[in-house]
């Protein structure tokens, strides 16, 4: 999320880049990760923008769409 200046949490940023990442890597796009993991593509902008704050069930939901394990999603080195 971000705060009232309007910057964006650096955490998120790290998620949302790291969804990017490992949905690129499996050569999906936005949609049809949202299609495999029954959630929005909307959502799934936000979050890759950093500008989303994901649901634990939501992170869930969408690794299982990419066939990861979920500590991947939060792999932010």
């Amino acid at each position: 999320m971000s705060d009232r200046s309007g910057a964006i949490d650096p955490r998120l940023r790290k998620v949302g880049s790291r969804l990017r990442e490992l949905r690129e890597q499996r050569g999906f796009t936005m949609e049809q990760l949202a299609e495999r993991a029954q959630v929005g593509v909307r959502q799934i902008a936000r979050v890759e923008a950093g500008r989303g704050s994901p649901s634990v069930l939501w992170l869930l939901d969408v690794a299982a769409g990419l066939d990861a394990d979920p500590r991947e999603m939060l792999r932010l080195e």
